[in-house]
């Protein structure tokens, strides 16, 4: 599963049926419509997650930069431990149908330690403080690794 973002969508998809080779054993697919992107972030992210799954979200068992399937609720979920902010988080891609279930939960569960919705500009705040590039605002295809 690659994750892209919004803005290169359909640059990376065609970047990526351009270079699987013919003989390969696998296809490109969007799949953005089958899934949407919950973020948790910041120093109560995993007691907030663990109060919603039994996976054991530990650092020794879910380590920085690592993705796996958790429950949470009734909706299996891809959770990947990183954030774009730079504090302790997951990225959760939750299938389309579940949303509205597993956002109603975290909402219940985040209630007592203060869980408030972050908008695009403190998310935007966050990333520029940590030093992490965006994507046609400080980097663009004119930019390489060199």
């Amino acid at each position: 599963m690659i994750v892209s973002i919004a803005a290169s969508q359909t640059r990376d998809m065609a970047w990526l049926r351009r270079h699987i080779p013919e003989d390969a054993r696998c296809a490109a697919y969007d799949l953005t419509s089958g899934a949407g992107m919950l973020s948790v972030m910041g120093p109560n992210a995993r007691a907030l997650l663990q109060r919603l799954s039994r996976e054991d979200l530990s650092n020794a068992a879910f380590p920085f930069a690592t993705r796996r399937e958790i429950l949470i609720g009734l909706a299996t979920v891809r959770a990947a431990r990183l954030t774009y902010v730079g504090e302790l988080g997951w990225e959760l891609s939750v299938p389309t149908e579940m949303r509205a279930h597993v956002h109603d939960r975290m909402q219940e569960a985040g209630r007592a330690p203060g869980l408030d919705d972050g908008g695009f500009f403190a998310v935007n705040a966050m990333r520029m403080e940590k030093g992490y590039r965006h994507w046609g605002h400080d980097i663009g295809i004119e930019d390489t690794p060199f």
